[in-house]
């Protein structure tokens, strides 16, 4: 089912919230997504985060129309104060793959979303599409249309109005090093390096005065997947976390690896076998990555 590269597809990401049956509602509404399964997290899935206080929290799944790995998960946590939306390290931004920018606009204008940046073409190629919103829990959304085959980065095609998350954006305390640690562990190739633009700065987002050039990479993935490496100012501290739980925001992103056994010595916690989709059954791990931010490793399988 999926490449044998290192490191890919995105098939999950982790958004805490304050309730998540709302958050599916929502989710479902807006975007078109469906439940897909939830419940409780387990001890050893609680565990296997290095966060014993989730235990026992409720959690749900939403997959897109197409059924395309990609899928969103909120789980139940205390989402601290002090949190606030591009104003911390770690997972910044979910990137969602349209159909059609400008009609998600529209879905957006009558959800409870903070629309952070208008539809518009990309500078560095303006035939894609993108628009960027804030959702109800403080989780950072990029939903973009891509042109087939378009750019230098091997994305998928839509298959459905709203379809997978294609791209997981990291903000980093140290670009050049973070950069190093993914390129050596799985060994993944940079597809591009330039200047950020200056969207999301500002004391709306908590970060006040930039320090320029600020700078924005990505690694291409496996499984027409993307991560975007962007450097952050040296004010910006890692993501508010309440004891014991998973960052606030987007916390963790999961990735297929085709084996755990060259990162078992340095995960978090114990490999566990989740059997719900969409791990199946496969053994997952979480590594912590050199800028904090959570990854789920998991086995390809068969």
């Amino acid at each position: 089912m999926f490449d044998r590269g290192n490191l890919g597809p995105i098939i999950l990401c982790t958004v805490a919230v304050r309730r998540c049956e709302e958050a599916v509602a929502v989710y479902q509404k807006t975007f078109g997504l469906s439940p897909a399964g939830g419940g409780v997290v387990s001890p050893a899935l609680a565990s296997a985060w290095g966060a014993p206080a989730m235990a026992g929290r409720r959690y749900a799944v939403a997959k897109p129309e197409s059924g395309e790995p990609g899928w969103l998960r909120f789980v139940e946590t205390d989402i601290p104060d002090a949190y606030r939306p591009l104003a911390s390290t770690g997972w910044a931004a979910i990137e969602i793959l349209v159909a059609h920018t400008p009609s998600v606009r529209q879905r957006v204008a009558s959800a409870p979303f903070k629309v952070i940046g208008e539809p518009h073409g990309l500078r560095s190629y303006p035939e894609i599409i993108a628009m960027q919103a804030i959702g109800p829990n403080g989780e950072v959304l990029y939903l973009t249309n891509v042109p087939a085959k378009g750019g230098r980065h091997d994305l998928p095609n839509v298959r459905s109005f709203v379809d997978r998350v294609f791209i997981a954006v990291l903000g980093v305390p140290d670009y050049d090093a973070t950069l190093a640690a993914y390129k050596q562990r799985f060994g993944l190739k940079q597809v591009s390096d330039h200047a950020r633009g200056t969207n999301f700065i500002g004391e709306t987002y908590g970060i006040a005065a930039p320090e320029w050039p600020l700078r924005m990479g990505t690694l291409q993935l496996s499984g027409q997947s993307v991560i975007q490496v962007d450097e952050y100012t040296k004010g910006a501290g890692p993501r508010p976390t309440a004891p014991g739980s998973i960052p606030a925001g987007y916390s963790i992103t999961s990735m297929i690896v085709p084996s755990l056994d060259p990162h078992r010595r340095d995960l978090v916690g114990p490999v566990v076998n989740p059997g719900e989709p969409p791990y199946n059954g496969r053994a997952m791990g979480v590594w912590r990555a050199p800028g904090g931010e959570l990854i789920e490793l998991v086995e390809a399988g068969n």
